[in-house]
């Protein structure tokens, strides 16, 4: 399964911005990934979560997987049905990767390929 959100993510751990502001578009973001993944019945785990974020200019490779910090809470949340923040995505029934793929200028959003794993080995 292939969800597109648009959503323009930033590296955590670069940028420099105020909390209240920070906060925001961390609630923000899981709402959005909690609002788009709620539509869909994605069966119970294991998964292989695939995040790729699609801009015009690369992050590299420690903070492209920061970016996703706030979107893989939320998809572990969903996908688990959990109810204790941040707490869901340390479960071994989610293998999780992380991409980035050049788009044009101003273009920004995110995709979650999500993939039901028969036989799991963790």
């Amino acid at each position: 399964m292939l969800i597109k959100i648009p959503i323009r993510l930033v590296s955590e751990s670069n940028i420099c911005e105020h909390w209240s502001k920070k906060s925001k578009r961390h609630k923000t973001q899981k709402l959005l990934v909690r609002a788009f993944l709620n539509q869909y019945d994605l069966g119970k785990p294991p998964y292989i979560v695939k995040l790729t974020r699609f801009a015009p200019r690369p992050f590299d490779s420690d903070n492209n997987q920061i970016c996703f910090k706030w979107i893989r809470d939320a998809c572990s949340e969903v996908l688990l049905s959990c109810n204790i923040p941040g707490q869901a995505d340390n479960d071994n029934r989610i293998q999780w990767h992380y991409a980035y793929e050049k788009t044009i200028a101003k273009e920004h959003y995110l995709t979650i390929e999500i993939h039901h794993v028969d036989s799991f080995f963790p």
